[in-house]
């Protein structure tokens, strides 16, 4: 398995039991990031502070 599917499975994971147990969402910037992933794109922390 690849970083960029490990990500994306990572952040569903972790959606789900902040959602399950908390009652909460990830923030904005986290749903931008999962965005982004989904569509290809390669983030770094410069690229992606750069993007918002």
């Amino acid at each position: 398995m690849n970083n960029r599917v490990y990500a994306l499975r990572s952040y569903d994971k972790c959606r789900r039991v902040m959602n399950d147990e908390l009652g909460v969402e990830p923030t904005a910037e986290l749903q931008r990031m999962h965005e982004l992933l989904k569509m290809g794109e390669v983030l770094t922390c410069v690229s992606f502070m750069d993007n918002k």
